[in-house]
């Protein structure tokens, strides 16, 4: 068996932008603009790269509970995952905090005796069902593509005299800025739907290395000076992904079905880069659920269901892992009460 005498490096989150050799056509979650949003949002402990001479690979270290965190690599092509990598990963990376080690892929990872499929032990970060819109045709043949519902919606926001504009974040919106008036209908659109979010300040780093990066923007949709949508959207290699969407709640103002010009701009955009795909990320497999609205939404669009593999788990700690578990589900219970 080949050896591929891995190293890595430890991504400091206090510099500046990182440094290192990822190819471009591996995922955005291992793209070095996630490792980048990972530093400024500090929404990683820790930020490794383990490379190799032919790749390299993104792993996050993620708090759990307390001082016990988990280990992630998120995103990730199955040629890249070997029993090398594993053994690296756990003897030279792993620390006795770690409890498991959570590889996410985005094709089967076969099982060994180093790996095995399993459910994620407390969660999961790419939803296991997205919804994948082909962009390898022209604009008038997209557009005719969508359901009639979805076509009817995008040219009622044109008629209505909807518009769209793409932002920097510190753009003025009245006495705000953009950010804080996205921010303002995110949390009436997360009340609405039953989701939580971030801070403000973790949206406007997640902006700025996509500006930094040419690799997106925040997305407006607004009729006489009034915002009705926005979102943010990344644009990596041949992907446009929706990444995080908001609306207002106002009756009148839902009306004008401005998220439908929002998304729709969005995909002129991901073709203009020359993108072959869109996409949508989670939807409900069944329709229902708390994702059960934005994936009737999200299929007026037409795109095709996707089904990403089931994670893979590596145990370090099953015991310390189980009482956790336990102590989680125990506080949930509380906290429903």
């Amino acid at each position: 068996m080949s050896s591929y005498n891995y190293k890595y490096i430890k991504i400091d989150s206090n510099t500046g932008k990182s440094e290192y050799k990822i190819w471009k056509n591996t995922s955005f979650w291992q793209s070095n603009i996630w490792a980048n949003i990972l530093q400024k949002t500090h929404q990683a402990q820790d930020i490794f790269v383990c490379f190799s001479d032919t790749h390299a690979v993104l792993l996050e270290r993620r708090t759990i509970f307390r001082n016990y965190t988990g280990l992630y690599i998120l995103g990730i092509e199955r040629n890249l995952i070997n029993p090398d990598l594993l053994a690296f990963i756990q003897s030279n990376i792993s620390t006795s905090n770690d409890l498991f080690l959570q590889i996410e892929p985005l094709e089967k990872v076969h099982s060994t005796k180093y790996i095995a499929q399993s459910t994620a032990p407390f969660r999961r970060f790419i939803e296991p069902v997205t919804a994948i819109l082909s962009l390898k045709t022209s604009e008038e043949s997209l557009l005719t593509s969508f359901a009639e519902k979805g076509r009817y919606n995008i040219r009622l926001a044109q008629k209505r005299w909807v518009t769209t504009k793409w932002i920097k974040w510190w753009d003025l919106y009245g006495e705000k800025t953009y950010l804080e008036a996205f921010y303002d209908i995110l949390e009436e659109t997360t009340k609405r739907d039953g989701f939580s979010h971030n801070s403000l300040a973790y949206y406007r780093h997640f902006i700025e290395t996509l500006e930094e990066n040419n690799a997106g923007w925040l997305l407006v949709a607004e009729r006489d000076g009034i915002l009705h949508a926005a979102g943010i959207f990344a644009y990596w290699w041949k992907t446009a992904i929706y990444y995080y969407g908001a609306s207002s709640s106002d009756r009148e103002i839902r009306r004008d079905m401005a998220t439908y010009l929002l998304q729709w701009s969005a995909i002129q955009e991901g073709m203009k880069r020359g993108c072959e795909t869109y996409d949508f990320l989670g939807i409900s497999e069944d329709g229902t659920g708390k994702l059960a609205g934005v994936t009737e939404f999200k299929l007026r669009f037409n795109p095709e269901k996707k089904y990403w593999p089931q994670e893979s788990i590596i145990i370090f700690q099953p015991m310390l892992l189980k009482l956790l578990q336990m102590i989680s589900t125990v506080r949930k219970m509380l906290q429903w009460r």
